[in-house]
């Protein structure tokens, strides 16, 4: 099974206001993210602005 099926089936207990990207979405980068060395809620916020770009095209 593919990491992608594996994170959509973890439950997503957020409210549903401001919710702006599904959970698996969160989960994949702060994985992508703590791989590359970047540790922390700041750095992966980092990262993720860093890579937006090439993310959304995947």
């Amino acid at each position: 099974m593919l990491l992608t099926e594996q994170l959509k089936q973890i439950p997503d207990h957020r409210k549903a206001k401001g919710k702006k990207y599904s959970l698996w979405v969160i989960l994949a980068m702060g994985l992508m993210g703590s791989l590359c060395g970047y540790i922390g809620y700041r750095p992966l916020a980092d990262f993720a602005k860093l890579h937006q770009e090439q993310l959304e095209e995947l």
